[in-house]
């Protein structure tokens, strides 16, 4: 018999029993709480030991408030805190988090490192991703590099309150220019042509190897919203006996997880292409940065970081274009026109009311204008030599460059060289915080 009479002592020795069996499920009689029938105060049943039969807490508290173990072999010691065996003793406070057996988090990344370095395939389910100071190279099988995309938790909470309880936030990391490691393949170019990126037409999804085809590959069935999309004319392309397309392994959208898109003009502002970028370089050739040396220096490497522009793939050149400004209390604009024989500055005084005074001829292509980019280099440092301008401006500066991409209708990148603080009367003026004349005074607190 698997039961027990009532008032028995507990049993010793007994094997250990099975794990108590999941709600609804049969493993036998119903568990009762409180004393059994016939017990006598101060003693409580046993567990039983047989397999089948839900166990009961290790701690089994009587009427006297005391707490009871049984120390006989096959009783396990409960996961939480342990109770004092002998009666007259106070039970003790449950032990707090010991910041000492917390895990070193130095450590967990050298464990990391030494167990998950190497090939990391992302079509593994249930597979946590290696950590970000991990060296792995990944395998793109459909779901996207954890360089690209990776999210703050992999185990989630079911439910909202639990989700509270942790106190963990649920989001994703993304990174779509992020940097492949050196064996790992860059994401592919997709060239649709005209007909652009296949999405669906309920959610606007794009594709990706999830969708499933349909009606002979005739449509799709989208994975987001569950709609279904006719597939255009030009994608058309017939199913295998799996269902899937016989093109599945040429079409880098249908079985990768991270790829790009050659964008249409639909996807432009105005459908039109935008102007290729443009980098503007600001030099700040007050007093402090001309004594230093810091504008002969410049001047001297500019040409050397303008042939490393960033340029296409399999193109010769760089399609991005240059252009100068140099400023002090006052801004400098510089017209580098490859036709011209030497370079153009125009000036602009008013700083609270920053304009664009040039707009053909400052922002070229460094390749044409070389020769007199190369002059405007030599003739900066000898045309602010003799400078006695201390207080410089900076504000007013970078608003002349963002006016220049904006005159020119393109977007850009700002190089601003500048050491010293702006504390010329200008929109953006800062305070000199340093000044120790105010120490020992009333006005010391205006310091900090």
């Amino acid at each position: 018999m698997g039961g027990q009479m009532h008032g028995g002592p507990p049993p010793i020795g007994g094997q250990m029993g099975s794990g108590p069996p999941l709600m609804g499920g049969h493993g036998g009689p119903p568990q009762m709480s409180g004393p059994m029938l016939g017990s006598s105060p101060g003693y409580q049943q046993g567990p039983p030991s047989n397999n089948g039969y839900p166990q009961h807490p290790d701690v089994y508290p009587n009427n006297t408030g005391m707490g009871y173990q049984p120390a006989g072999q096959g009783y396990p010691p409960g996961p939480g805190p342990q109770q004092p065996i002998h009666p007259g003793l106070q039970s003790q406070p449950a032990r707090r988090l010991d910041p000492d057996e917390m895990p070193s988090p130095i450590q967990v990344m050298k464990d990391d490192q030494r167990n998950r370095s190497g090939v990391f395939v992302t079509n593994q389910k249930g597979l946590v991703p290696p950590l970000v100071t991990t060296n792995f190279i990944t395998q793109d099988q459909g779901n996207s590099s954890p360089r690209f995309i990776r999210s703050t938790m992999y185990n989630v909470p079911a439910t909202i309150d639990m989700m509270k309880q942790t106190a963990v936030p649920f989001g994703l990391v993304v990174s779509p220019l992020a940097r492949p490691a050196e064996k790992e393949f860059p994401p592919p170019i997709v060239q649709m042509g005209e007909l652009g990126p296949v999405r669906c037409n309920r959610c606007k999804a794009y594709m990706c190897p999830f969708m499933q085809f349909m009606d002979g590959g005739r449509r799709f069935h989208c994975l987001f919203c569950k709609a279904a999309t006719e597939v255009p004319a030009e994608y058309f392309q017939h199913l295998d006996h799996t269902g899937q397309r016989v093109d599945r392994y040429e079409r880098p959208e249908l079985v990768l997880g991270t790829y790009e898109f050659i964008a249409t003009k639909d996807y432009c502002r105005n459908n039109t292409f935008p102007q290729p970028p443009a980098v503007v370089f600001l030099l700040d050739v007050s007093y402090n940065n001309v004594k230093s040396g810091m504008v002969h220096l410049l001047c001297s490497h500019i040409k050397d970081i303008i042939k490393l522009l960033p340029r296409d793939e399999g193109a010769d050149k760089s399609t991005m274009k240059v252009g100068f400004i140099t400023y002090n209390n006052t801004v400098h604009f510089y017209n580098i026109k490859g036709v011209l024989a030497q370079p153009q500055m125009m000036v602009v005084g008013d700083v609270q009311d920053m304009f664009m005074p040039l707009l053909e001829g400052f922002l070229c292509d460094p390749v044409e204008s070389e020769a007199v980019i190369d002059s405007l280099m030599e003739q900066i440092p000898a045309m602010f030599a003799d400078t006695r301008e201390t207080e410089t401006i900076l504000a007013p500066a970078i608003q002349a460059g963002l006016e220049a991409l904006k005159a020119s209708n393109c977007a850009g990148k700002l190089l601003v060289f500048h050491s010293s603080l702006p504390i010329a009367e200008a929109p953006g003026k800062l305070k000199n915080r340093d000044d120790r004349k105010l120490l020992g005074t009333e006005k010391e607190k205006t310091v900090l």
